[in-house]
Order: C-alpha cells, then sequence, then structure tokens
C-alpha cells in the first residue's frame, strides 16, 4: 500500500506573514540552491554523506533519499536533516546545522506531503523530513488528486507513515482539488505544485 501528498495555493509572501516556514524551529525556508553539493566544503558533503551511508542511502537518487528519510525515524537518531523544497533536497548535519549538502530535484516533478489531522496541526511550509510530526499516524484513507480538468492524478488508498504524513510525487504546475477520506472523516483542499507552493500541507482537516 503506498502513501502520499499534495499542495496549497500558499504563496511565499503569505507564508513569511503566517510564519509558516519547515515543521522545525531551526529550519528556515530561505531562497533554495543557496548551498549547492557541487560548491558546498568538502567537509560539510563529507557529514552528510557520511550519515546518509548509515542509511544505504550514499549515492542514491533524490527520489530514493526523500522517500526513504519520509518513512524512517532512523535519521533522527543520526541527526541527519531533510528539508524538501521547490528545486531542492536541503541535507544537514550537526547540531548547528552547519553541514549542508544539496540535491536538486527533478524537473517534470515534485514531492508533497500533507498531514490530515482531526484535533491537533501545525503550521509548515518546506517539508521537513526529520521534524515534522503529523497526528494522524498509522491510518489508512483513500486519496484522490483532480487537477482542474478532470483528470485524477492520484486515485490510491494509502497509510501514514510514522511522521503522521503521506506523501506523494506529483506533476509540476499542476492546480486542482485534493481529498482525503477514511474512518477519522472526510477532507479537501485546493492544491497547487507551482513553483511557488509549499511542499508541507498541514491544513487538511478531517470531519
Amino acid at each position: 500500500m503506498r502513501r502520499s501528498t499534495a499542495l496549497a495555493l500558499i504563496t511565499p509572501a503569505l507564508a513569511v506573514a503566517l510564519g509558516l516556514t519547515g515543521c522545525s524551529s531551526s529550519e528556515q525556508a530561505t531562497p533554495a540552491a543557496t548551498t549547492a553539493a557541487s560548491s558546498a566544503p568538502a567537509a560539510s558533503e563529507d557529514a552528510v554523506q557520511s550519515k546518509l551511508a548509515q542509511l544505504d542511502l550514499d549515492g542514491k537518487d533524490v527520489v530514493t533519499v526523500i522517500n526513504s528519510l519520509d518513512q524512517t525515524q532512523e535519521d533522527k537518531k543520526i541527526d541527519l536533516n531533510g528539508s524538501v523544497r521547490q528545486d531542492e533536497l536541503l541535507l544537514t548535519s550537526g547540531e548547528d546545522k552547519s553541514t549542508e549538502t544539496s540535491i536538486p530535484m527533478p524537473k517534470d516533478k515534485t514531492y508533497v506531503s500533507v498531514a490530515p489531522y482531526v484535533d491537533k496541526t501545525h503550521e509548515c511550509f518546506a517539508h521537513h523530513l526529520t521534524g515534522c510530526q503529523g497526528e494522524q499516524v498509522g491510518k489508512d484513507f483513500q486519496v484522490t488528486f483532480t487537477d482542474a480538468q478532470g483528470k485524477k492524478i492520484i486515485d490510491e488508498k494509502a497509510t501514514t507513515y510514522d511522521n503522521g504524513f503521506l506523501g506523494f510525487w506529483v506533476p509540476r504546475d499542476v492546480k486542482g482539488t485534493l481529498i482525503i477520506s477514511g474512518e477519522q472523516g472526510k477532507g479537501s483542499i485546493p492544491l497547487s505544485t507551482a513553483a511557488d507552493a509549499p511542499t508541507c500541507i498541514t491544513t487538511l482537516q478531517l470531519a
């Protein structure tokens, strides 16, 4: 059974006004590509690569890395942090987050992560693979994402990860409606996968 997500219509300006950054207080949704892997100090790259190697992810593509880190709690134990932005996955390690490595996101698709909730949620804009924690853990849902023309981009059953999120890879520049339903209730929100859209959705309430 696969697991998933998608993006809401929130602009960067509104996100700043609402304080919507990442789920971790230390993670800021700063302009992407400020720290490219090719320009990062060798020591920084080595530190992050070492942590990835502990999870058998060293040298893996960005899709594999994000899928794996979002579905495990092991990254927390070794202090490996990942922030999903529209154009990069920013990996950091160390208490001061001084070691950074950036992996480019695919050109044709993006990752969106949604945490459906009933009672409790939190503010979020850039999905934090380590710091984000949703309310609904290990719950089964039916998920559909339909674009403005009526085409179903997502139509499947999914189970929330240990962090309470569902994650999906979806085409870029799509606008539509995300509907999630399960024993806890049903909810829907407008979604966008535009370049300025969030990768973390925590506003879909089940009722």
